[in-house]
């Protein structure tokens, strides 16, 4: 059956950023467990801390009015 209106399929977008990071800290958590990184060993927050530092923060400019 068709889902309702209010039954959405994806998180709603002022969520997304929050969830990528979450799939991010698993990833990575699962790869450095599974031997598939450089390092041997890391923390959770040693984790954290590197995605703090790598993950892409957004930055727009200021929008400016075109004069005639």
């Amino acid at each position: 059956p068709l889902a309702k209106n209010s039954d959405n399929f994806l998180p709603p977008l002022t969520e997304v950023r929050k969830i990528a990071r979450n799939i991010a800290f698993a990833i990575a958590k699962e790869a450095v467990q599974s031997g598939l990184t450089n390092y041997k060993e890391l923390s959770d927050e040693q984790i954290n801390h590197l995605l703090d530092t790598y993950i892409w923060e957004p930055t727009y400019l200021p929008y400016k009015l075109k004069e005639d």
